[in-house]
């Protein structure tokens, strides 16, 4: 059986109507929704099917660099592709061969009749813990009632985007706690913090909240620094105020190599979609269980 085809299909959903997100350093304005996923095909009419990061840069790498790769192969055993992409075509290939790498997995476990977890000793687990992903800008208030209804729905969590303002961001934990009760997670997606212009946070003002919401039972504080400063991470999760979590914006292995070794972290997230497929996620699960660091998967990948 050979491959014939190697596709990715980069999706866009405009909004019925502009979506607006008020915060507390401006106004966010949602356009569209994207999505990418890559398609493999054969001789045989078996195909597999991957999901990639949603970006004209990732559909160009696949239909115009690693397709030359892979048609006209035989389907079989993908896990050297990632390495061989990048010896090709350097880091930039990173996202866009582990894309193409869940699809040949697919399509390997499709071609053999059995699930794609065999191929890695078969499965270690029957349940995953889930939490639910939704608040974006929206009051304390609404933000504890759509809490209450996501964990209704049995998600072990409950993930929101706090940017109102100091006093408002630890009163929304408060509410939110009323409304779960104590034994539902509460993750904190911090990222809007440094992104705020002149009113972004600054180092003290993001340790004043975490002290002020820390016997709350926040599962974690997700990048509530600019990413790119190791250093205080490092700093701020030493003083043990709340779990930190960061990874998302990793654009290799070795970045949450740095981001692990360098005790920036108690909990890495990665994707499957965007940080280098089964392989590369095979190496962060490493890096992370060496180091006794727990693992988040990030997005929907």
């Amino acid at each position: 059986m050979k491959i014939t085809e190697v596709r990715a299909f980069l999706l866009s959903c405009p909004m019925p109507e502009l979506v607006r997100l008020p915060f507390h350093g401006g106004e966010r304005t949602i356009l569209k929704r994207d999505a990418l996923y890559v398609k493999v095909s054969t001789d045989s009419g078996l195909t597999g099917f991957g999901p990639g990061a949603a970006s004209e840069t990732t559909a160009a790498m696949v239909n115009d660099g690693l397709r030359e790769l892979l048609v006209g192969r035989e389907v079989g055993d993908p896990s050297g592709f990632p390495a061989e992409a990048l010896a090709k075509f350097g880091s930039k290939a990173f996202v866009a061969a582990g894309a193409v790498e869940v699809a040949l997995y697919d399509l390997w476990g499709k071609a053999e009749g059995c699930s794609v977890t065999d191929f890695f000793g078969g499965r270690k687990q029957d349940t995953v813990r889930c939490y639910g992903s939704a608040g974006m800008y929206q009051s304390a208030e609404e933000y504890a009632a759509e809490a209450a209804a996501v964990c209704e729905a049995g998600y072990a969590a409950y993930k929101y985007r706090p940017a109102l303002g100091p006093d408002e961001d630890v009163r929304t934990v408060q509410l939110m706690r009323e409304a779960l009760g104590p034994d539902v997670g509460i993750c904190m997606d911090a990222h809007a913090w440094w992104r705020m212009g002149d009113k972004s946070y600054g180092a003290d003002t993001i340790e004043e909240i975490a002290l002020a919401v820390s016997d709350l039972g926040v599962t974690w504080l997700e990048e509530p620094l600019p990413v790119e400063d190791r250093a205080a991470y490092a700093d701020f999760r030493d003083k043990k105020i709340v779990p930190v979590a960061a990874g998302e914006h990793e654009h290799d292995v070795e970045g949450f190599r740095e981001l692990v070794d360098g005790g920036c972290v108690d909990f890495a997230q990665a994707d499957v979609s965007h940080h280098g497929g089964f392989s590369g996620l095979s190496e962060i699960l490493g890096i992370c269980e060496s180091s006794k660091v727990a693992f988040a998967f990030h997005n929907w990948g």
